[in-house]
């Protein structure tokens, strides 16, 4: 499986961009997401989410809060043949963060769960935020998850900050691990490594890469590959045997009487 994640700082701005920009990811470069993450998506209740359209997958939204209009906002797009359940235990509105996520069916008849997050520049009480994040994270690392965001946590300052390095610390004490280490938000002024991509899958084959060619905002997209395969729905056409019953195919009944 596999997923990208993205910082579109607003779909109605930047998701046609996005469109045409992803479309160039196919199984022939190695890249085919089964998922796309978006956070800050800046959409209300009232817009339409059928204009932000990809094709072949299917969307889910959690809205922008009343009283936040811009820096909120989240959206997965599940391909359309993957069994995915939107899970209120990993969808989440409190001072500090948005989260929504959901069970993904895997082959091997297991459940992953996919979270995306966007932890607010201004997140209120950092000891009720950690909690909350805490909280979370106890729930969806019960089993093989993938959780995406904008944390707004510079991992480049890890040995610098006393609050990253507990945020990191408590993500590592949960089984996660960060997927990349280099810069993914650029301003003229500074470069962060804010987005990210915590998974509990640590396999040789789990991979991971920058897409900068997908930006659309000053957050860099990052796409991430697990080794495991989900349960896909059947969409082609099926072949049915049947009985024709009629007079004479009754007849062939009567011997076995």
């Amino acid at each position: 499986i596999s997923a990208v994640f993205a910082n579109v700082d607003g779909f109605k701005t930047n998701f046609d961009e996005f469109r045409v920009r992803s479309s160039t990811l196919s199984p022939g470069c190695g890249m085919d997401p089964s998922f796309f993450l978006f956070c800050e998506t800046n959409l209300s209740h009232y817009d339409s989410r059928d204009i932000f359209s990809l094709p072949g997958y299917k969307s889910y939204h959690k809205c922008n809060t009343t009283d936040k209009f811009k820096g909120a906002g989240l959206a997965i797009y599940v391909k359309n043949s993957i069994l995915f359940n939107p899970c209120p235990s990993l969808t989440i509105e409190c001072n500090g963060f948005q989260a929504l996520g959901g069970k993904v069916q895997l082959e091997d008849g297991q459940t992953l769960n996919l979270v995306t997050l966007y932890r607010y520049h201004r997140g209120g009480d950092v000891e009720e935020l950690f909690q909350n994040l805490s909280s979370l994270l106890e729930r969806a690392c019960k089993t093989q998850c993938i959780i995406a965001g904008d944390f707004n946590f510079d991992l480049l300052k890890l040995d610098d900050s006393k609050i990253v390095r507990r945020y990191f610390d408590l993500f590592g004490g949960h089984g996660l691990v960060p997927t990349v280490s280099s810069p993914t938000n650029f301003t003229t002024n500074s470069s962060t490594l804010i987005d990210q991509i915590w998974t509990n899958i640590v396999t040789p084959e789990t991979r991971s890469c920058l897409l900068s060619s997908l930006a659309v905002s000053s957050h860099t997209p990052i796409f991430c590959q697990a080794p495991m395969s989900c349960y896909k729905e059947s969409t082609g056409p099926r072949t049915v045997t049947y009985t024709d019953i009629n007079s004479t195919t009754l007849g062939n009944f009567e011997m076995y009487r």
